[in-house]
């Protein structure tokens, strides 16, 4: 009878390094780059919709590298600079939201005094968020989170050099499990009459995609290709329920100056309602499709061990 031998150190060290622990930290320093990169765009050609979305984007994917690298390391090293690009792009989300309204609005501003008026209100307001993110984004700033950055990777190739075997593989299933538990949990919670609920379940599928983006550019993963081009599909979904939900917020507010325009806007607002309850009614329709998706979003050797995501897992997502 052949024996069977435990592979020696230097192979399990290049067994455990070809799957994922440079490629990890390849991409580690890979969309660190892409984010500076996108911050100089900012200062350099002004804060357009489009590459406020980018940037918001690459902080977003960056973030959740993050918690990947925080869970491959023995002590946290992650948190301080996830803070930071946290508390960086939260700042942008209002203008990202008054971006959206104004093309939302675009078309109609030519039509009559009360959407030329709502456009002059958000571009006022554009305008004065703009110029208050400018002062944040300072060359030191960045230059901060590039020195932090730097640490990180230095942890990550340690830790690439004495990690017990198989460490990387655990800790991105535990990640893609406990995304899945959270995305579950949400979903079983969405209402037609709440629409908070559905912006809820969108971020949690939201940080599920770049997770299982993650899966696909260090492993040659076909189930989180699939799931990962499912999450983009509801995320779209979700986004322009999410969207009507801000616009309808907006115009609550709005208060018109000439009371004969107030008829128009609550007719416009009904309108834009109805088609809120519409998106929300096909997103719905399609509840067996989303339940297969979110039970897809693991590895096929982990779906029908859901159990081993104890609440200790869930946490690496809170973080």
């Amino acid at each position: 009878m052949t024996q069977v031998r435990n592979p020696s150190p230097a192979a399990r060290t290049g067994e455990r390094t070809s799957t994922g622990w440079p490629r990890i930290i390849r991409l580690l320093r890979r969309r660190s780059r892409q984010y500076a990169l996108r911050i100089r765009e900012l200062q350099r050609h002004g804060q357009t919709e489009r590459r406020v979305h980018d940037f918001r984007v690459a902080s977003q994917r960056l973030l959740v590298l993050h918690r990947v690298c925080d869970a491959l390391l023995p002590a946290p090293f992650a948190p301080k600079l996830r803070r930071r690009v946290k508390r960086r792009v939260d700042g942008f989300r209002r203008l990202r939201d008054v971006q959206v309204l104004l093309l939302r609005i675009a078309p109609l501003a030519a039509e009559g005094t009360l959407w030329a008026s709502l456009r002059q209100r958000l571009t006022t307001e554009e305008s004065g968020i703009q110029a208050k993110l400018r002062r944040t984004l300072t060359q030191a700033a960045v230059n901060g989170e590039r020195r932090l950055t730097t640490v990180l990777a230095r942890a990550l190739v340690a830790q690439a050099r004495t990690a017990r075997f198989g460490l990387f593989g655990a800790a991105m299933r535990t990640l893609t499990v406990s995304a899945q538990a959270r995305t579950r949990k949400r979903f079983a919670r969405v209402a037609p009459d709440n629409p908070e609920s559905f912006h809820r379940l969108r971020l949690g599928i939201k940080r599920a995609r770049y997770t299982l983006e993650i899966l696909t550019q260090v492993r040659r993963a076909p189930w989180a290709t699939a799931a990962h081009r499912a999450a983009k599909h509801w995320q779209d979904e979700l986004g322009n329920i999410q969207d009507l939900r801000v616009l309808d917020g907006e115009l609550s507010a709005f208060r018109p100056q000439d009371p004969s325009l107030v008829a128009e806007l609550l007719r416009f607002r009904a309108e834009r309602a109805a088609d809120r309850n519409e998106a929300i009614a096909s997103f719905l329709a399609n509840r067996s499709e989303v339940e297969a998706f979110i039970e897809n979003m693991v590895p096929p050797q982990s779906r029908r061990s859901q159990a081993s995501a104890g609440p200790e897992n869930h946490q690496l997502f809170e973080r």
